[in-house]
């Protein structure tokens, strides 16, 4: 049985131009999802990655990628066990990039995974062992080519991808559904269809998302007060603040900032 080993959320903080090159990721498989630009080393040599990218490293693989023209946005986690199978079952291969089309499906799992990881419930890691597997097949699946966003131009993709990135860089940014659909082209209207066409979220609810993610990362570090992690992640009101982060997660800022 797969043993997921830790997980570590994208740190939205790496500059421009950092890399990492790391001769042997040792006896776990390392899954990563890009949710900016990259250029990662692969069995095929290197190779530019779009957001919403994703890649299996073996164990002992050489492991390295720049993100030299942005800012460094993804998601990881490592896994100890045997993955042989499970990966030639769902046709994919070890240290080889996939683009996957809805990228949302590759966060939720991750989300879902940490959630599992953190709280420790009971049969957590037999359900870890299964939402790899979900992973992974939905890796094969999104990333394949068929079905309902063939029909979706590869250029409107890449903006919607281009302006997700955006918002989790930006994520403090006081964001509209007017605003983003007009740095698209589109009317609000047919923005928010195609959003949730592509990510199977609303704008909306993906913008909220979003920011509890980043709002998780600062409270854990217990550095700054509930009222400025708000502010830092979008909130003009910290008392809205409170009840989204209740409503996402069970707690209150200053109880998962304790717990964490």
């Amino acid at each position: 049985r797969d043993d997921v080993e830790s997980r570590g959320l994208g740190d939205v903080y790496k500059r421009q131009g950092f890399f990492l090159d790391r001769d042997d990721t040792g006896e776990e498989h390392v899954f990563i999802q890009y949710l900016s630009p990259v250029r990662v080393l692969t069995v095929n040599g290197m190779i530019d990655a779009t957001a919403g990218s994703c890649i299996l490293h073996s164990c002992h693989a050489h492991q390295y990628f720049t993100s030299a023209d942005t800012p460094l946005l993804h998601d990881w986690l490592h896994v100890r066990g045997d993955l042989d199978e499970t990966v030639l079952r769902y046709g994919l291969q070890y240290d080889t990039l996939y683009t996957v089309r809805n990228s949302e499906a590759v966060s939720r799992l991750l989300r879902q995974m940490e959630e599992e990881f953190l709280t420790r419930p009971v049969y957590f890691r037999e359900l870890l062992a299964l939402k790899m597997e979900e992973l992974l097949l939905t890796v094969a699946r999104e990333s394949k080519g068929e079905g309902r966003l063939c029909r979706i131009p590869a250029d409107t993709m890449n903006r919607f991808l281009s302006l997700r990135t955006r918002m989790n860089d930006e994520c403090n940014c006081p964001w509209s559904i007017p605003e983003m659909a007009s740095l698209l082209g589109f009317s609000p209207s047919r923005f928010c269809r195609l959003y949730q066409e592509i990510f199977q979220i609303t704008p909306k609810r993906d913008l909220q998302n979003i920011r509890i993610e980043h709002a998780k990362l600062l409270l854990v570090q217990q550095r700054y007060p509930v009222s400025e992690v708000a502010e830092l992640c979008g909130y003009t009101n910290p008392y809205h603040f409170i009840r989204a982060f209740r409503q996402h997660t069970g707690t209150t800022p200053k109880a998962y900032s304790l717990n964490h």
